[in-house]
């Protein structure tokens, strides 16, 4: 059963109820300065799409030389999948606001600037209230609930916090946001059951875009009985017409034995020369953690496998299993081989240093997790 949001006294209830009023009463009008006091408006809202990309390089599933690369398949399939998520809640988001500016602007008592837009996208009422807490800095509250349902049913989606970028990109920086996947699942039929997504990103950087997520105490609708909540990281870097990182962890019963495993999976690429992708299985529970098997791939500039290598010896005398040089960097786009060694963080993630030096730029390293889901700052 969803958690019904109480209607949040502050702003009061014409923001959600969207009355004709341009600001709740005991509210002053929207401002007239510059900066920290200037009108919430649609610069106020990041670059929904930058959060969204996906590679362009061709990537399949095989087993042998010359065909599809299963590693990267895995790697950029883990993207999909963890984008996709991302995409339930923001695709309603950018749905909602379709560039425009606010239908309710005003200021709070205290004189901080805010921001309501309201749209109906997929049968889900939306709901996103911005306001500034200070020059540069945006915190949100999205709500939503079924088309025409009651007011009183509005659920809690996301929240988070925004570091605009420059003049010139004000929808580009850096920011934290916290999707509630069981709320989302609830509400457009998803299959996850339990737990949250929290995003971190930079998207300010020319040339780059950084995402980093962690679920939180996920667990699906199709998991085995008795199977624990989870947590698990994925770091990705993209350099449109360059090539991008991926470091991914999942978890899961992932196969037919008994416990649950943990796939770590990096992938590096540059486009029009190839890549590589270093893997390792292992079973985590029950304790002690056991390496199962590590995997090593390299690919071309077309997605095709180029060298492979594993050292699980059952297959060993299977026709093609392992061919080429792993350990060749002219035949994996470059890039030396990169073993992961399980030395994860409390989150399950196997941390990128570019990318933490991006999040560090962007200032999204500097939002904790408890800014991020506070939301006293709209219910003051």
């Amino acid at each position: 059963m969803m958690t019904r949001h109480v209607l949040l006294p502050g702003l009061c209830a014409s923001l959600l109820a969207l009355a004709a009023t341009a600001a709740c009463d005991g509210g002053r009008g929207p401002g007239d300065g510059d900066g920290e006091q200037s009108p919430v408006s649609v610069d106020d809202v990041f670059d929904i799409d930058a959060l969204l990309v996906e590679d362009d390089d061709p990537t399949a599933g095989a087993i042998t030389i010359g065909d599809p690369a299963s590693l990267l398949a895995q790697g950029r399939q883990k993207a999909r999948e963890t984008i996709g998520q991302i995409r339930s809640v923001l695709r309603r988001i950018k749905g909602a606001i379709e560039n425009r500016d606010p239908d309710i602007s005003g200021e709070t008592e205290d004189g901080r600037p805010y921001g309501v837009w309201a749209r109906t996208v997929d049968g889900v009422d939306m709901r996103l209230l911005a306001i500034r807490q200070a020059e540069g800095r945006v915190r949100y509250l999205v709500l939503g609930k079924p088309e025409g349902a009651d007011r009183s049913d509005f659920v809690r989606l996301m929240t988070g916090v925004f570091l605009q970028g420059d003049e010139d990109s004000p929808r580009r920086g850096g920011g934290r946001l916290h999707i509630n996947l069981g709320h989302i699942s609830e509400l457009t039929g998803g299959d996850v059951a339990t737990g949250s997504l929290h995003v971190l990103f930079a998207t300010g950087q020319e040339g780059a875009i950084g995402r980093r997520v962690f679920y939180r105490n996920m667990t699906r609708h199709d998991d085995v009985e008795g199977t624990p909540a989870r947590n698990h990281g994925f770091d990705f870097i993209h350099k449109p017409g360059v090539g991008g990182r991926i470091r991914a962890i999942a978890i899961g019963d992932l196969i037919e034995r008994d416990g649950i495993e943990l796939l770590g999976l990096r992938v590096r690429w540059a486009h029009g020369v190839g890549g590589r992708a270093d893997a390792v299985l292992a079973r985590v529970s029950p304790r002690p953690v056991e390496v199962l098997r590590r995997a090593h791939e390299c690919f071309d500039a077309d997605g095709l496998r180029a060298a492979y290598a594993d050292d699980d010896a059952t297959n060993d005398d299977v026709d093609g299993i392992d061919e080429g040089d792993v350990d060749a960097p002219s035949a994996c786009g470059g890039f030396e081989r990169d073993d992961i060694d399980l030395a994860l963080d409390e989150n399950g993630h196997d941390a990128d240093p570019e990318l933490d030096d991006m999040l560090d730029a962007s200032g999204a390293n500097d939002i904790d997790e408890d800014d991020a889901e506070n939301v006293d700052d709209i219910d003051a």
